[in-house]
């Protein structure tokens, strides 16, 4: 007797029943005395795989470690978590320090997953930083990868906030856990995911700072030509000023020699006036 939303599934034989599990218990009834195994193929998703369960029946009765109620066999799944290992490298896939992380997700049922920082392993110099929440786990890479444990089946992205000195911020990484098991594109070796970094283009800078020591040349050339030119310019106004200069040092010596000549002529006239007088 299926239970509600439960269904008989492929690969049921004479001696084996094969069903999916619905909302509700299944009854299956009339069994004989004996020992019987209740196997699990597989879990729903975001849970493990429960272990085999073995009950017998024994003049109708029901025993076993899982019976309950006296004829309900129980079977209990556990919800599947994984351990992540986040791996931040450099292009030639070595550890970088310095770059600070960020890890937020969604389980299978869309909800927000929390972190503990308890189910966190920080790599050698890595630290735990400011910002961190129930929701949202940061953290500062060190030279060795960060364990992220327990974490449940959903979809996760690890985000860079910033990146080390020299290094360019890389984009968002995308992965998910099914069942256990971590998937995506920047996923290896089963459950790390590597989030690369490349270096920053400094050329451009260079040529920048080429360009500049090359203005500031031409500039000292140009301000030292432009000096020469007003040196020779000063050199030439100052000759020529002196070239046209009125010499009165001259012209004064020579206005007195005049005026003497003058002044004796009148005394040696005046003086033989007087003696033709006499």
């Amino acid at each position: 007797e299926l239970g509600e939303g439960a269904k008989l599934s492929d690969g049921s034989t004479a001696t084996k029943l094969v069903w999916i599990s619905g909302s509700e218990a299944t009854y299956v009834k009339n069994l004989p005395d004996g020992t019987y195994t209740l196997h699990e193929v597989a879990a729903p998703n975001g849970y493990k795989v429960a272990t085999d369960i073995t009950f017998t029946i024994v003049n109708g009765v029901v025993t076993g470690e899982a019976v309950t109620d006296g004829d309900t066999v129980v079977m209990v799944d556990e919800t599947a978590f994984t351990d992540v290992k986040i791996s931040k490298q450099d292009v030639n896939s070595k550890e970088l320090s310095g770059a600070k992380l960020t890890l937020t997700g969604k389980d299978i049922n869309g909800n927000e997953v929390t972190f503990n920082t308890e189910n966190v392993e920080l790599g050698e110099g890595a630290k735990l930083s400011d910002g961190s929440t129930a929701t949202k786990l940061v953290w500062i890479s060190g030279s060795e990868a960060t364990y992220v444990k327990n974490l449940p089946d959903g979809t996760y992205t690890l985000h860079e906030v910033s990146a080390p000195n020299g290094y360019k911020v890389a984009t968002d990484i995308t992965f998910t856990i099914e069942n256990g098991v971590v998937k995506g594109e920047a996923v290896v070796d089963g459950d790390t995911v590597v989030m690369v970094d490349e270096k920053k283009d400094t050329s451009n800078n260079n040529n920048n700072n080429n360009s500049n020591n090359s203005s500031n040349k031409n500039n000292s050339s140009n301000n030292s030509s432009s000096s020469k030119n007003k040196s020779s310019s000063s050199s030439k106004n100052s000759s020529n000023t002196r070239s046209t200069s009125p010499q009165t040092g001259v012209e004064d010596m020579s206005t007195m020699f005049f005026l003497m000549a003058i002044a004796v002529a009148t005394a040696f006239l005046a003086r033989s006036k007087k003696n033709e007088k006499d």
